[in-house]
């Protein structure tokens, strides 16, 4: 009798356990999207419910994504030891790299959790989209802003986070949505009005990258699904002329480089300090500090004073490499530029050798940001990166999963 009443309270603990860490997971869902330093207590929490389960993992993919994670973590750790002047900062926002990939070696995620983190992360960035977009329409409609500036100006001061990772977490939704489609949670017209609706949101607050990304994205989906008609299409592309001829004044002024593109004087900065004779090509500058300090010096010489981008320089916008691949180069030579593509290589592999579509979304996603944003200079990117490295694995396909 004493056996059978251990054994329900047993069940019943574990049962509140489960209820809680899906809560955790729904927590964690909605600080990506809001708030991202508060996901920190809950994804440890997660990791101490876990300790206990520490298990013999036999996947290889799996193992070098974990080393790879720790490596580049370790690579921060020994510049901020070697280097006076590098923040100790970076090894605090950088800790995603440790515990996150840590709480996957030591949790097994079942189909039910990682349904609810994917379901309340889409919730939450659709109401996310929503907010935004009312903010875009009043300042056009209401407030009648109509000039290029303020408009820009409406988005870096109104937005609850920066807008490269709320069009990252766009683009995260499309294929969360297609997650959701793939486990007949909702149909294809859903996984159709989510894909319309941020691709709309996109082209109103002008991220000209992720939303040319998301129509590919939500191009190859479209091909994948066989039942897709000509109709599909058709409606596609005359939403998009549509929203273009209402809302693309803002849009087509960004898009087409009205105050042309920064990023042009920011390369060729980032291309003097790797030509200098003193720049290490296995090492790099060993710090991003350095790295900062002379790209501030070039944003202020002679050559991009007198050039298109004199104001980069006179307004002190402290701009980085815009470029991740071009940061982990420069500020950590070929060792760190190998560890970051490492993932995007292990992602491929898993997806030609597993048949995973959700790799190839994941390279599709990080690497095209990557090419035109530092993703990881935030704690934001470098959770998002590294949580959804390993959430978008999650298919039967992938061995450490049930």
């Amino acid at each position: 009798m004493k056996n059978g009443t251990l054994y329900l309270k047993n069940n019943k603990l574990l049962s509140y356990i489960e209820f809680f860490e899906k809560f955790l997971l729904v927590f964690i869902s909605f600080s990506f999207v809001f708030k991202i330093s508060i996901s920190t207590p809950a994804i440890l929490l997660l990791l101490l419910f876990n300790l206990n389960n520490i298990r013999q993992i036999s996947d290889v993919i799996f193992k070098l994504q974990l080393l790879i994670f720790l490596s580049i973590y370790l690579i921060f750790g020994l510049s901020c030891f070697l280097i006076p002047e590098e923040p100790i900062g970076i090894l605090i926002k950088s800790l995603g790299f440790i515990f996150i990939p840590l709480l996957f070696y030591v949790k097994k995620f079942n189909k039910s959790e990682i349904l609810y983190f994917v379901y309340s992360f889409l919730i939450f960035q659709m109401i996310h989209i929503v907010f935004e977009d009312f903010i875009m329409i009043k300042g056009i409609y209401i407030d009648n802003l109509k000039s290029y500036e303020s408009l820009i100006s409406l988005v870096e001061n109104k937005f609850i986070i920066e807008r490269p990772y709320f069009a990252l977490n766009c683009l995260l939704a499309i294929i969360c949505s297609k997650y959701l489609y793939d486990e007949k949670k909702i149909n294809f017209l859903g996984i159709l009005t989510i894909s319309l609706i941020i691709i709309l949101s996109l082209l109103l607050i002008a991220a000209r990258l992720a939303m040319g990304v998301s129509v590919i994205i939500f191009l190859i989906i479209l091909i994948q699904e066989k039942k897709v008609r000509i109709k599909h299409y058709i409606l596609l592309l005359v939403i998009i002329i549509i929203s273009i001829l209402t809302f693309g004044k803002h849009a087509l002024e960004r898009i087409t480089f009205k105050d042309g593109e920064p990023r042009i004087a920011i390369w060729n900065c980032v291309a003097s300090i790797i030509k200098s004779n003193e720049f290490n090509y296995f090492v790099g500058e060993f710090s991003s500090q350095r790295v900062n300090n002379k790209l501030i010096v070039c944003y202020n010489s002679k050559p991009v004073s007198e050039g298109p981008y004199w104001w980069i320089g006179k307004k002190r916008f402290n701009y980085n490499t815009h470029n991740q691949f071009l940061w982990f180069f420069t500020s950590y030579g070929i060792i760190g530029l190998s560890l970051f593509l490492s993932i995007f290589i292990l992602q491929i592999f898993n997806y030609f050798k597993r048949a995973n579509f959700y790799s190839l979304l994941f390279v599709l996603v990080f690497f095209s940001q990557s090419v035109f944003e530092n993703i990881l200079c935030r704690q934001l990117g470098i959770y998002l990166f590294v949580w959804f490295s390993y959430i978008l694995l999650s298919k039967k396909e992938f061995s450490i999963y049930e």
